[in-house]
């Protein structure tokens, strides 16, 4: 009979090792649809202020909720079987003993009560290491293989490494990806120690890819060398770590060499604590010239044979630019090789430039001196304008020295009152509020019924291992009746109908719960000030919408299931031992036993999760740290390449991963001591009571002479070792990640997106702009980066805005977006106040081309029209007039192709380009470029500025370094210390 039994168990593992399989192969869709969901929010992370200009917020969160929706899809199928598994192993134990005990009877055998309690508890071992710990540890080891797999594609990549020869002749063999055509082609370079060659060419040329074919980036290619990137790399740290690398020896002639050159002094002087101020993650502090000087200064302090440096002085105020040329570049470098890329044509004929190389479509289509180059070829253009734009900056330098006497207030950052904030935690026990919190996201109309069902499935369960020792102490006639086996199969089956329906619902509500949490943290975290993003490292943000997640998807439904079927089975435990306790002296000392280990138990709780909790939440806050190097880490891998710093910063994540393993470590460490100390308290419960029951019947106290009533209560007393453990630990701890989320339903909210009285459709018609005594600060307590600003620029007017950098200009900038609202004062655009609209009344109306142009992984079409409110006709027109028309049509899905992240299979130029396109595709009446074209040749800077005069007839605001760019305006504002110091006509002030 017992085979029987033994059997059922035997044929439930199978189908639970396939429950965990499928689950398995579940997890890796799942964990696809997670990349792809952390890899927009990271984006939208990274684009933040992008996103809020062009009122993004709804179709980001549209396009992030549907790669959610996904991964939600792909939990819940995993759910379902963990669900499935869960209802087998409930009612494992009373299946087989049924099967057992039915049999034995069919058979005309007679049962005893010591027969019963010893099958079930044999039965309820294998329950517990068959069908649950097996399943789960198949079911975790599914999930190891995935995460397995995952870093074994990482560390399968094929690690990039170049190796010049001593001979100075690098070659660049055609690089590029397999699926695209090569970018470079067939470069060969001689050159010798010393020289300094600059190298030119039009959009899309291919330099700076000659670059990274140089430095190893790109496949085939052979050589090394130290470089300046186009977008430099900016580490969260100082500014000496970030100049230095955090070089083990500090060479201190070198360093202050290198600042004089850089121009970094009076920078450094301004700064609140000097080289040793934070910069910020992604050089937020810092203005873009701060960070293409910063590269500078980082490249330069390092001694190498060879520099190549790709275009650092387009972010430069001109006359900076010239000075860092002549004093870092042919001064400080000048012994070494240099390889320069740039757009600014007045270079090209300085004394210390040995060869110009002229780069068309990939290949080199000249490379001499200046004097012996075609002046025809069209990619020279800008040197018939270098003599003129070399003459006009010496006005703007003059200009700029009168202002640099006057006010100085906060011009040492480009944003001082922008500084990383530490990441909060809380202290203390999980509140009530938290739990509320998560069954308000499950839903209470759901919660309720799954509760229910919890506590009917355990009655069923009880009431037939109640029973089933019942029916072995009646006599052996007796057994044989039907009723009794109808009776035990009627409770069975209600067991098995509670187990499957509770454990699904319950299930069910837990992700829907999780995924709720999502989607109001990711809206909260989308409408939350431009401040917020700037202040918190992406790393910390992500590590919510990652790990947390993941908890909350995983692990919490799981521990929520377990503790509340643990809780029920406690409680029928205790109800029974009560139920059955002797009377008397013997009752108050077993009742004695029982509330002395209920209040042990509640003490070693407490002490426990005092610790526990805050480990919890310290392993939680040390992995923001990890994911914000690693962040940082893959934004600049071919600097960190290039100056051999890989060793130095795996120690650093090393540190930092250690500090998180410690956390983890004793978190665990924590869960062994209370489980060691809470076995002992249940096994000291078994013995007391198996005591009290011995001594009730040899005194004639027992309330019940019903020894397998007995044995069941024994039986759930057996539990308990196991039970306290899940009850008591994992939940308090694992509601860290729910309080965690749920802190961002409370982040600071931007205002109001709508208002009850929006303006007309047609506004701004002309684009008259006036500020009013404008004040801002971007947060409370920190001094103020807008000053009393007052102008009025004329309806249809180009307005160049100018100044060093901490002047002003950004903050002007987004004091016309409210991407942080003025403190004084308010702005006008056409008559209408911008504080009393709404900010999608507002943002949308207004355009942004910044200096860094940003494009989202996915289609083109939804980069330029992510609300998808225009026709394929205009977008076409947009691109046409952006000059880019003929790059997309070459692409074989057009307006379908792929974007890769930031727009890495377009060049420099042709991200600027689309992104023109996309502000052309607006159609507003006010469009602002901040420093749109500081990264664009000559020719294309022409033509985006011949569209932006073509196609937009409204307000045109310039910041800009290029007096080529500005020299057409009708009005400059000369921003200092965040005031306006002088406002006017071009040929006034210059």
């Amino acid at each position: 009979s017992f085979a029987a039994g033994f059997v059922l168990c035997l044929l439930l593992v199978p189908l639970q090792m396939r429950f965990s399989r499928r689950f398995g192969a579940i997890r890796r869709s799942v964990a696809a649809h997670s990349d792809r969901r952390v890899k927009l929010i990271s984006q939208v992370i990274t684009g933040a202020r992008l996103v809020k200009v062009c009122a993004w917020e709804h179709a980001m969160d549209e396009m992030i909720g549907r790669a959610r929706a996904e991964e939600v899809r792909g939990v819940q199928r995993a759910n379902r079987l963990r669900a499935a598994n869960e209802s087998i192993y409930f009612v494992a134990p009373l299946l087989q003993g049924f099967c057992t005990f039915a049999l034995h009877v069919w058979r005309g055998k007679a049962l005893t009560p010591s027969m019963v309690v010893t099958t079930l508890v044999l039965f309820n071992t294998l329950q517990l290491h068959l069908t649950k710990f097996l399943a789960l540890g198949i079911e975790f080891g599914s999930q190891a293989a995935v995460g397995a797999r995952r870093i074994q594609v990482q560390t399968s990549v094929h690690s990039l490494r170049a190796s010049w020869s001593n001979a100075a002749a690098p070659t660049a063999a055609p690089a590029a990806s397999a699926a695209s055509a090569p970018t470079v082609d067939g470069v060969s370079l001689s050159a010798a120690p010393g020289e300094l060659l600059i190298v030119v060419g039009a959009v899309g040329a291919g330099k700076s890819s000659l670059l990274l074919s140089l430095l190893g980036e790109l496949p085939g290619v052979e050589g090394t060398s130290l470089t300046r990137p186009r977008r430099p790399w900016v580490l969260s740290g100082t500014l000496r770590e970030n100049i230095t690398l955090r070089a083990p020896r500090f060479d201190g002639a070198r360093y202050a060499a290198v600042v004089r050159a850089c121009m970094l002094e009076d920078d450094i002087a301004r700064m609140p604590f000097g080289d040793a101020t934070v910069v910020g993650e992604r050089g937020i502090a810092l203005s873009g010239g701060q960070r293409a000087r910063l590269g500078l200064a980082r490249m330069a302090y390092r001694r190498a044979d060879a520099y190549l440096i790709d275009d650092p002085l387009s972010a430069v105020d001109p006359h900076v630019g010239a000075q860092v040329f002549e004093r870092l570049i042919c001064g400080v470098l000048k012994g070494s090789l240099r390889l320069l890329v740039t757009h600014q044509m007045q270079y090209l004929a300085h004394a210390a430039v040995s060869r110009v190389i002229v780069l068309r479509s990939g290949a080199v289509v000249a490379d001499a001196p200046l004097a012996a180059l075609n002046p025809a070829l069209p990619e020279l253009d800008g040197i018939r304008e270098a003599a003129s734009h070399a003459a006009a900056a010496e006005p703007a330098a003059a200009m700029e020295r009168r202002q640099r006497g006057g006010d100085r207030h906060g011009e040492g950052l480009e944003d001082a009152s922008i500084l990383v904030v530490s990441e909060e935690r809380e202290v203390g026990s999980v509140t009530w509020r938290t739990y509320r919190t998560w069954a308000g996201a499950a839903g209470w109309r759901a919660a309720l019924p799954a509760v229910c069902l919890m506590v009917g499935g355990q009655a069923c369960a009880t009431a037939s291992l109640l029973y089933l020792p019942y029916w072995g102490s009646l006599p052996a006639e007796e057994q044989a009746a039907p009723r009794h086996s109808w009776l035990c199969a009627g409770l069975l089956l209600a067991a098995v109908l509670f187990a499957v329906v509770r454990s699904q619902l319950f299930f069910h509500i837990a992700v829907t719960a999780s995924d709720k949490l999502h989607r109001c943290a990711l809206q909260r975290l989308l409408r939350a000030p431009m401040v917020f993003y700037d202040s918190n490292p992406s790393g910390r943000l992500l590590n919510r919408f990652s790990k947390d997640i993941d908890f909350c998807d995983s692990m919490l439904p799981q521990t929520f299931h377990d503790t509340m079927q643990c809780v029920l089975m406690v409680t029928a435990s205790v109800g029974l031992c009560i139920a059955l306790a002797p009377g008397g002296t013997h009752s108050a000392a077993l009742g004695g036993v029982w509330l002395h280990s209920v209040a042990l138990g509640c003490r070693l709780r407490r002490f426990y999760l005092l610790g526990a909790r805050e480990i919890k939440r310290l392993d939680a806050v040390s992995r923001s740290p990890m994911f914000a190097l690693l962040s940082e880490c893959l934004g600049g891998l071919a600097t960190i390449r290039a100056f051999r710093i890989e060793r130095d910063l795996l120690a650093r994540f090393h540190t930092l991963h250690d500090a998180n393993s410690r956390a983890f470590f004793h978190f665990v460490a924590g869960g062994r001591w209370l489980g060691f100390r809470l076995d002992m308290m249940s096994f000291a419960l078994l013995a007391t009571s198996c005591f009290a029951a011995v001594l009730s019947k040899a005194y004639g106290l027992a309330v019940s002479d019903n020894a397998g009533l007995v044995g069941a209560a024994l039986l759930y007393v057996i539990q308990l070792a196991g039970l306290f453990q899940w009850a008591q630990t994992r939940l308090a701890t694992q509601m860290v990640s729910v309080e965690r989320l749920a802190a961002y339903h409370s982040l600071p909210q931007e205002a109001a997106l709508v208002t009850d009285a929006p303006p007309p459709p047609e506004w701004p018609h002309a684009g008259e702009i006036i500020a009013h005594s404008v004040s801002m600060r971007y947060r409370q307590g920190l001094p103020l980066a807008l000053r009393q600003v007052s102008f009025h620029i004329p309806a249809c007017s180009l307005v160049g805005v100018v100044g060093r950098t901490g002047a002003g200009k950004s903050s002007l900038l987004a004091a016309l977006f409210r991407l942080a609202e003025p403190h004084e004062g308010y702005l006008e655009i056409d008559g209408v106040r911008t504080d009393r609209l709404g900010l999608h009344e507002l943002r949308p109306r207004l355009a942004l081309i910044m200096q860094q142009p940003l494009l989202f992984s996915g289609s083109l079409r939804q980069n330029l029209d992510p609300l998808g409110e225009h026709d394929d006709r205009a977008m076409w027109a947009a691109l046409r007039n952006a000059s880019v028309e003929a790059v997309v049509r070459s692409l074989p899905e057009q307006l379908d192709a792929n974007v890769v992240d930031n727009g890495g299979n377009f060049s420099q130029g042709e991200r600027q380009c689309l992104c023109l396109a996309r502000a052309l595709l607006a159609r507003t009446s006010v469009l602002i470029m901040d420093e749109a074209t500081a990264s664009v040749d000559n020719a294309t800077d022409a033509l985006i500025q011949s569209a932006v005069r073509r196609h937009f007839a409204g307000t045109v605001l310039m910041i800009a370094h290029r007096l080529l760019t500005i020299r057409d305006a009708t009005q400059l504002l000369l921003m200092s210390g965040g005031a306006l110091v002088q406002a006017g006509p071009p040929e006034a002030l210059l």
